[in-house]
C-alpha cells in the first residue's frame, strides 16, 4: 500500500462532490480516475497532494512517499533557454559529474533523457534554445509536463496530460505511460490512452467512487452487469414495498386486532425493505431518449477548393502554397505539429480571416458552421431551451428535449442557464446550435477540448450520424479511429495524403521521436512456450470458473423470482412468508458473494492476459 483513503469527504460550501469514500492505490497500479465534468476529480488529486483539505476523513500516504504532480512545476527563471530549464532539474548530479573522476554511463543519460522527453512532447532542437518566456501558455504547459517525466517518483499524478499536445505527442504520451515502472494516477478524456494503460478504473459517480478492478475494456461490461444487477434489486424491493404498504393499508381498514397484529409485522418488514433499499443506490445514468439530427440539403460535388494559400504574421510565414479540394461527404481530420497552422488554416477555410494569399472557392450550395476553440454567447442569462428553440421555434418541446439530449443536456440540465454550465457543456451547446441551423459543411476546432469520455462518445455518435461533409482538428486517437476515413496532414509547405488513419498512426508509431520501451533480451524459444503454455491453461481455468459463476448467478435469480411468486401465494400466512423474507436474504448474500467471486476472478483474468502480453512483447 502507498496511499489510502478513510471515510473521504469534499466539497465547496454545502454541496458535496464525494462523501465518505474509500480506496487505496498499490505500488504498480495505472489508475485511470474518470467521472463526468464537474464531479471531482481534479478535487481528488488536490486532495492527494495536500492543496485542498477534506471536509471529513483523510488521506494517509506511506512514510517517504514521492509524489509527482503535473502542476507542481512552475517557471522559475524565465530568461533560462528550455534546455537550461530542464537541466536545472539534476544540479546536484551535475555537481557529482564535476568532483567524480569516475564518469559512469548513469551519470551521462540525464542528457539523453531530456533528449527523449523534449522530442516526445513536440519542442524541434531549435526550440531548445529559446527562453522560456518567449514560449505560449500551451507550450509552457508542456514544457512543466516534461520536467515532470525527467524525474522518477513513486506516484505519478496527470490531470489531463493530453491538453496541448498535437497527435504525435499523444502517442509519445501512450508508449511512455505503457512503459512507465511507478505508479500512476491519471485523469484523462483520451480513451485510447486509458484502454493502453490503465490496469484499474476509479469512477466518481453519485457521490462515490466506484472501484474497478480491471482494465477499460472489461470495466465497461462489469460496470453495465453492476448498474442492471443493482437496477433489478431495487426495483424488485420498491415493488415489495409497495405490495406489503397494499396489504397493510388492507389489514387497517379491517379494523380488526389480528389484524392489526399482522399491519405491524407487515410495518416492520417495510422498514427492513427501506433499509436494504439504501444500499443498491447505483451510479447516475444519463440514457435518455434522443432526438435525430436535422438533414442539410445537399452540396454540389466540389463543396470548397483552396488555390495557393499563404498566410504569414510579421515575419513568421505559416503556410505557404497550400492547395485543396474537399468534396462532397468527406469527413477529414486535419492533423500536425503544434504551431503548424492548422487553426489558421480552419479561420481562412471559414472566411474568418480574410487577409490571406490565394484563391478560396465554396460551391454555390456551401453552408459553413464553424466551432472555434474560443466559444462565446451573446447573453448567458439564457437557458439551454431557450437558446435551442430560438433556431427552431416550430419545433415542440419534446422534440427540442429529444434533440439537446443527444448532446448530453438530460431532463432539467435543459433548465440551465449558459452562466451555469461548465466549459465542456458549453462547447456542446455551441455544436448543438450548428448543427441544429443545418450547414452541409462544418468545420470544428479541437471539438473535445473539456469534455469527459462519455461525452466524446456522444460527440462521436453526432459526427457519424451527420450527413454533411466536415473538416476537424483534434488529438483524440480514438474519435480520430471511430469517425474519419480521411486523414490530411498539413506540414510547411504541403497538405499530405496518407493513405488511412491506420497508415497515419503506423506512420507516427514508428517515427524516431516516437518514445519506446526497450525490451530484454529474447529469452529461449523452449522457455517462452512453456511459459505461455502454463499462463494459456490458467487463462483456461479461470474463464471455466466465470462461466459457472454466471450460470449460478442466473439460478438464484431465478430462485429469487419463483420465491416472489410464493410470496403473493401466501400473503396472508405471516410465518410461511417470514420463512420466504429469510430465504430470499440469503439468496441475496449468496448473490452478493458471487459478485465478489466473479471480481476476484476478473481481476486474475486481467492479470494473465498482462502476463501474456508481456511474454509476447
Amino acid at each position: 500500500m502507498i496511499l489510502k483513503a478513510e471515510t473521504l469527504t469534499f466539497g465547496f460550501g454545502d454541496g458535496r462532490l464525494f462523501e465518505n469514500v474509500a480506496f487505496q492505490i498499490d505500488e504498480g497500479d495505472r489508475i485511470a480516475l474518470l467521472g463526468a465534468n464537474g464531479s471531482g476529480k481534479t478535487s481528488l488529486l488536490k486532495l492527494i497532494v495536500g492543496e485542498y483539505t477534506p471536509v471529513e476523513g483523510r488521506v494517509v500516504l506511506r512514510n517517504g512517499l514521492s509524489i509527482g504532480y503535473q502542476t507542481q512545476f512552475r517557471i522559475t527563471d524565465p530568461r533560462r533557454t528550455l534546455w537550461k530549464e530542464c537541466e536545472s532539474l539534476f544540479s546536484s548530479l551535475k555537481e557529482t559529474l564535476r568532483e567524480s573522476t569516475e564518469i559512469t554511463h548513469d551519470m551521462l543519460s540525464f542528457e539523453k533523457r531530456i533528449r527523449s522527453v523534449l522530442k516526445g512532447l513536440g519542442f524541434e532542437e531549435p526550440d531548445w534554445e529559446r527562453e522560456v518566456s518567449t514560449f505560449s501558455g500551451g507550450e509552457q504547459t508542456r514544457i512543466s509536463l516534461c520536467k515532470l517525466f525527467l524525474l522518477d517518483y513513486d506516484l505519478l499524478l496527470l490531470d489531463e496530460p493530453t491538453n496541448h499536445l498535437d497527435l504525435a505527442s499523444v502517442i509519445w504520451l501512450q508508449n511512455f505511460l505503457k512503459s512507465y515502472q511507478g505508479t500512476l494516477l491519471m485523469v484523462s478524456h483520451d480513451r485510447a490512452i486509458v484502454e493502453a494503460v490503465a490496469n484499474r478504473i476509479f469512477e466518481i459517480n453519485a457521490r462515490k467512487i466506484w472501484v474497478f478492478n480491471t482494465a477499460y475494456d472489461r470495466y465497461l461490461l462489469q460496470r453495465d452487469r453492476m448498474n442492471d444487477t443493482l437496477r433489478k434489486r431495487k426495483d424488485n424491493i420498491v415493488k415489495e414495498i409497495e405490495r406489503q404498504e397494499a396489504l397493510i393499508e388492507q389489514f387497517r381498514r379491517w379494523n380488526r386486532e389480528k389484524a392489526f397484529k399482522l399491519m405491524h409485522a407487515r410495518e416492520k418488514v417495510v422498514d427492513r425493505l427501506k433499509d436494504q433499499l439504501k444500499e443498491y443506490e447505483g451510479m447516475e445514468e444519463t440514457s435518455a431518449e434522443i432526438g435525430r439530427l436535422p438533414v442539410p440539403d445537399r452540396t454540389e460535388w466540389i463543396v470548397i477548393q483552396g488555390k495557393g494559400i499563404e498566410k504569414s504574421f510579421e515575419e513568421k510565414r505559416v503556410l505557404h502554397h497550400i492547395d485543396f479540394t474537399i468534396n462532397r461527404g468527406q469527413k477529414i481530420v486535419l492533423v500536425g505539429k503544434n504551431g503548424i497552422g492548422k487553426t489558421t488554416f480552419l479561420k481562412i477555410l471559414a472566411g474568418v480571416d480574410p487577409h490571406h494569399g490565394g484563391v478560396i472557392e465554396k460551391g454555390a450550395k456551401t453552408r459553413i458552421g464553424y466551432l472555434t476553440q474560443t466559444l462565446d454567447f451573446r447573453d448567458e442569462s439564457r437557458d439551454v431551451f431557450s437558446e435551442l428553440r430560438e433556431i427552431v421555434p416550430a419545433w415542440k418541446d419534446y422534440e427540442i428535449r429529444k434533440y439537446a439530449g443527444r448532446f448530453g443536456f438530460i431532463g432539467e440540465d435543459v433548465f440551465k442557464t449558459i452562466s451555469a454550465l461548465s466549459g465542456g457543456e458549453k462547447l456542446k451547446l455551441a455544436l448543438a446550435k450548428i448543427i441544429l441551423e443545418k450547414p452541409n459543411f462544418i468545420i470544428l476546432d479541437e471539438p473535445t477540448n473539456h469534455l469527459d469520455i462519455d461525452s466524446i462518445a456522444k460527440l462521436q455518435s453526432v459526427l457519424s450520424e451527420y450527413e454533411g461533409s466536415m473538416l476537424v482538428v483534434t488529438h483524440d486517437q480514438w474519435l480520430i479511429q471511430n469517425t474519419f476515413e480521411t486523414v490530411w496532414l498539413l506540414t510547411e509547405n504541403a497538405i499530405t495524403y496518407p493513405r488511412s488513419v491506420e497508415d497515419y498512426f503506423e506512420s507516427v508509431r514508428e517515427s524516431p521521436a516516437t518514445f519506446r520501451k526497450k525490451t530484454e533480451p529474447e529469452k529461449r524459444k523452449v522457455e517462452e512456450y512453456q511459459a505461455q503454455k502454463t499462463l494459456k491453461n490458467r487463462l483456461r481455468s479461470i474463464e471455466t470458473q466465470l462461466k459457472e459463476i454466471e450460470r449460478d448467478y442466473r439460478d438464484l435469480e431465478c430462485e429469487t423470482l419463483a420465491i416472489r411468486r410464493d410470496m403473493n401465494l401466501y400473503a396472508h400466512e405471516y410465518q410461511k412468508l417470514e420463512t420466504l423474507l429469510q430465504k430470499e436474504k440469503q439468496i441475496a448474500s449468496d448473490m452478493e458473494s458471487l459478485i465478489h467471486k466473479l471480481d476476484a476472478l476478473e481481476t486474475e483474468h486481467q492479470k494473465t492476459l498482462n502476463e501474456m502480453e508481456g511474454l509476447s512483447c
